[in-house]
């Protein structure tokens, strides 16, 4: 079975064990559009375990009465462990018994439902930049530095970088081995790229279809949405892609290409029995004042399962900036 999107597993009504806890984990895919494509799996416990090819077998062609060489691929076993993003809402007594309790805190939740999302969608992008222990986030930048160097492309390595033209797009694209699901960049390096599309042709990216996750009538829809992008490839936008260098005359940033292919591509995971790895607990009374406050945590994580599903553009500069 195809592994589904973030906004599918959502929308279909497959996580409904809480509907508090439901209701936040929908609010939260609707702020990132990058997040809410992303494949999802459920994993008994919080790690997820599988085999990543590091090295590639032999493949002979032989003839009759051919001799084979000895060799062997080597698939190491890799373990991603789930991040844990924790919020804490509060909520003075006198505030909630002049309402309904259960509203009253429903409503503080939903109105911190924002930071939550907007935490894990900068983590999926950069994750924690010194990911030495269990539990700590891999983000895209985090994974990409990971990559060797046949997946990374760098156009120059002149201070303060190159502008992003198509054809460091297409030599990204080829970087991928798989069907690639998309690029991502800065919204200012799109605009960049819109410049360098007109200069050079006289176009700008075509638009193409993607699926986005809406709120329609206090329900969750999934839509069909215009999205820029070039060679049928869409390209999707995050302000969490941050500078990577200050030069004296401008900054370096990265943009990357993936693939979503199962077994092999980028996917979250989150522990099976939870709203994709949404959990709330019961509010407590702190200690030395009148309030009470509700831990909620998302346990989620990020896995590259081939490092020929991912690769990146370096030392690009943004010129169009407000």
């Amino acid at each position: 079975m195809a592994l589904m999107t973030l906004a599918e597993a959502l929308a279909s009504g497959a996580q409904s064990r809480n509907p508090l806890s439901l209701a936040l984990a929908q609010e939260t895919i609707t702020i990132d559009q990058f997040s809410n494509i992303l494949p999802i799996r459920a994993v008994t416990g919080t790690r997820n375990v599988y085999r990543r090819e590091e090295r590639r077998p032999n493949v002979a062609a032989l003839n009759v009465g051919g001799t084979t060489t000895k060799s062997s691929g080597l698939g190491k076993k890799y373990e991603d462990e789930v991040g844990r993003f924790i919020s804490e809402p509060t909520l003075d007594m006198k505030v909630a018994t002049a309402n309904d309790l259960v509203n009253a805190f429903t409503e503080q939740m939903g109105l911190m439902a924002w930071e939550l999302a907007e935490q894990r969608s900068d983590m999926i992008v950069n994750g924690d930049p010194t990911p030495t222990q269990d539990g700590t986030f891999k983000g895209l930048k985090v994974l990409s530095d990971g990559l060797p160097a046949s997946q990374k492309v760098t156009p120059s390595t002149a201070s303060p970088g190159v502008e992003i033209s198509t054809t460091y797009l297409d030599l990204l694209k080829n970087k991928i081995r798989y069907s690639v699901a998309g690029f991502l960049m800065h919204p200012n390096m799109l605009i960049d790229l819109k410049e360098n599309m007109l200069d050079s042709g006289g176009v700008t990216p075509e638009m193409i279809q993607r699926q986005f996750a809406v709120f329609m009538g206090g329900n969750l829809v999934i839509q069909n949405r215009p999205v820029p992008s070039y060679d049928n490839i869409p390209i999707f936008t995050s302000e969490f892609v941050e500078k990577e260098t200050t030069y004296t005359q401008g900054n370096k940033y990265r943009v990357y290409a993936f693939s979503f292919m199962e077994g092999a591509g980028l996917e979250l995971f989150y522990p099976a029995g939870t709203n994709l790895g949404v959990q709330i607990e019961a509010p407590q009374m702190i200690e030395d004042k009148d309030e009470k406050f509700i831990r909620v945590r998302q346990l989620i994580g990020l896995t590259l399962r081939s490092t020929l599903s991912l690769a990146y553009l370096s030392n690009l500069k943004i010129t169009n900036t407000a």
